[in-house]
């Protein structure tokens, strides 16, 4: 406490105490859960969550939700519990669309064995709407990359949404730019990957298709890649 540097200036100690819950979860992991302490810990932990905007201590809160997230005992004991702060999670990137509450949802929705999560209303709305991402006028190219994933992986509720976003997915393509790409044609190729996964065509899914393939603003080696990915799915392009 001699250095300045060391003086606590958070009267809550928030930061401190949100070390101390993510150590008590990283010990159940091996050891029987107490409830009590871990129903205040919950408590507590959905408690900082409000204002995530002007929260200064993100980053710690994100390591002890991932922590909670992932404790498949404290699913067991606290599921009710997990599941308010599971929405409120989804809450707050709806909000403040923060890449690291991004890159959570993203990891978990991924991890296989992870089906506790979709029993949360507000989490199957976050995945249903992750291809509305690709409709965008921009998107990050780790953002494509994760929806790659969701893709390959044949989510059904994000599946679902792919099939209905299809045709204004196909419209933006000429023109969404995917930052932290090689180039824009090598971004808009990764998105049109995706396409690779979709079994289930509408009219108007191909007649936007169509229309990509023919357009004067359609990049000659974006339209190529997109013929050759899709020859094998028998589209009549």
């Amino acid at each position: 406490m001699r250095s300045l540097e060391c003086v606590n200036q958070d009267p809550r100690c928030l930061f401190q105490n949100l070390a101390i819950c993510s150590i008590f979860y990283c010990f159940c992991s091996d050891h029987n859960l107490d409830d009590e302490l871990s129903s205040r810990m919950l408590k507590y932990i959905k408690g900082s969550m409000r204002n995530w905007k002007v929260q200064d201590d993100r980053q710690q809160l994100l390591k002890i939700l991932r922590h909670v997230f992932q404790c498949t005992k404290c699913w067991d004991c606290h599921s009710t519990d997990l599941g308010k702060i599971l929405d409120c999670t989804v809450k707050n990137y709806k909000t403040a669309y923060e890449h690291g509450l991004f890159e959570l949802l993203s990891d978990l929705a991924v991890t296989p064995n992870q089906t506790h999560l979709y029993r949360c209303a507000g989490f199957q709305e976050w995945v249903e709407s992750l291809p509305e991402l690709l409709c965008a006028p921009t998107i990050p190219a780790t953002a494509v990359g994760v929806l790659a994933k969701f893709a390959c992986q044949n989510n059904p509720l994000f599946y679902k949404s792919l099939c209905q976003k299809l045709p204004d997915i196909l419209n933006n393509l000429c023109s969404v730019i995917v930052t932290g790409a090689g180039n824009e044609c090598e971004g808009r190729k990764n998105i049109s990957n995706i396409l690779y996964w979709v079994k289930d065509w509408s009219r108007d899914a191909v007649t936007s298709l169509s229309n990509l393939l023919r357009s004067e603003n359609c990049d000659n080696k974006l339209a190529s890649h997109i013929t050759d990915l899709l020859a094998s799915r028998y589209v009549d392009l």
